[in-house]
């Protein structure tokens, strides 16, 4: 039986992104079911249809809305097996997905798969991370351990979470939760959707013979609003599961 993976990015004025990551969808023959686009603001997007093998569909939203609900709406009315869900600032240089397929029929409880993600200067990301508390955002505001988890080469590895630039879940585990959870517009939606897979009783691993390269935007760093919304996502998910990073003793 063929198993169907559904690809979802979202671009808010990434056009010029989605063409590169498009590009390599095909070059490295990405078997994908379909590939769902949704430009949460007014771009043009017409043409990149022809860049992948495969069925493309483009949506526009009418006002812009958050990056959980952006997925949540795009996946809607897909029935694939698989759902990726990818940032368009993501480029690949080769298939990953094989390998991450692999993962899951070796081990029907895992909930989600992500690969090592590599910044555009070739240094490894901090996106595997534990699972955060009031005193990790001390020791990062001081600049020391911020909770990230460093693998060995190669080595699949069990982990609290994965940041959500690359992530392809089981869509029966994603229905199941509701998708992301939509009162994270922007930031730790991802923690929170890793933290429910947990309680669900899945796992989340980590592919290290797969790497994907992430030229990362840290518009929160620059700009007003988005720090805004990090800091609300951040107190929303204390609220949520408390201060003290009670989750990582769980795993």
């Amino acid at each position: 039986m063929t198993v169907k993976v559904c690809l979802s990015v979202v671009s808010h004025g990434h056009r010029e992104h989605l063409s590169a990551l498009m590009g390599d969808l095909t070059a490295h023959k990405l078997e994908l079911e379909e590939v769902r686009v949704l430009a949460n603001i007014p771009e043009e997007l017409s043409g990149l249809g022809p860049l992948v093998n495969g069925r493309v569909v483009i949506n526009y939203n009418n006002t812009p809305i958050g990056f959980g609900s952006n997925h949540n709406n795009n996946l809607a009315e897909s029935n694939a097996d698989y759902f990726l869900i990818i940032n368009p600032d993501v480029r690949l240089t080769s298939n990953p997905i094989p390998e991450l397929l692999a993962i899951f029929e070796a081990d029907p409880s895992v909930g989600l798969v992500a690969p090592r993600v590599i910044a555009s200067d070739g240094c490894f990301e901090d996106s595997i991370r534990r699972f955060p508390s009031l005193i990790d955002l001390f020791k990062k505001a001081l600049g020391n351990d911020q909770g990230a988890i460093a693998l060995k080469p190669e080595e699949n590895a069990d982990v609290p979470w994965v940041a959500g630039m690359f992530m392809l879940v089981r869509r029966d585990v994603f229905n199941a939760l509701g998708g992301f959870d939509e009162r994270f517009y922007l930031y730790y939606e991802d923690v929170d959707l890793c933290a429910r897979i947990h309680l669900a009783g899945y796992k989340v691993r980590v592919s290290g013979k797969t790497t994907v390269i992430h030229n990362a935007q840290r518009d929160s760093r620059r700009k007003l609003k988005f720090m805004i919304w990090h800091l609300k996502s951040m107190a929303r998910y204390f609220l949520k599961y408390g201060f003290t990073g009670r989750l990582n003793a769980q795993l």
